[in-house]
């Protein structure tokens, strides 16, 4: 192996380590978001003062019009968001293998699979897009 691999490698290895880092971060964020969070995401944490606080000691992110406090809104809406990720991430795989499954074990519907992929992949996306948006509408 030469030097030039050898630094390209540990580039690569450095970048794996790094997103896998953020994506347990991102995990144990999701996980303990309601122990994190100092109130509730939705209810007014004080009505008396005025409504658009800046970021203190007691609300880090401030509060926003309706009183209620930013971080614990910015940690529930981090945690509902990642769940929708994985969940769409899950279903899009679970998809995909069913249909090459379903590619690989019938040969004609692997080719009509064939078919239709090379003609989404010869119609350009925007046309494409505009296409289903007038039959949408």
């Amino acid at each position: 192996m030469t030097a030039d691999a050898a630094v390209a490698e540990a580039a690569r290895n450095s970048a794996r380590r790094r997103t896998a880092v953020v994506t347990m971060v991102a995990v144990a964020i999701v996980l303990v978001a309601p122990r994190l969070a100092p109130h509730d995401p939705v209810q007014p944490v004080d009505l008396g003062a005025f409504l658009l606080r800046p970021p203190s000691p007691a609300h880090p992110f401030g509060t926003d019009a309706l009183a209620r406090d930013v971080l614990a809104r910015t940690l529930h809406a981090t945690r509902a968001a990642l769940v929708v990720g994985a969940v769409a991430a899950t279903v899009g795989t679970l998809l995909a293998a069913a249909v090459a499954t379903l590619a690989v074990v019938a040969r004609r519907a692997g080719r009509a699979i064939l078919a239709f992929a090379d003609l989404l992949r010869a119609v350009p996306q925007t046309l494409l897009l505009l296409g289903v948006a007038a039959v949408a509408a």
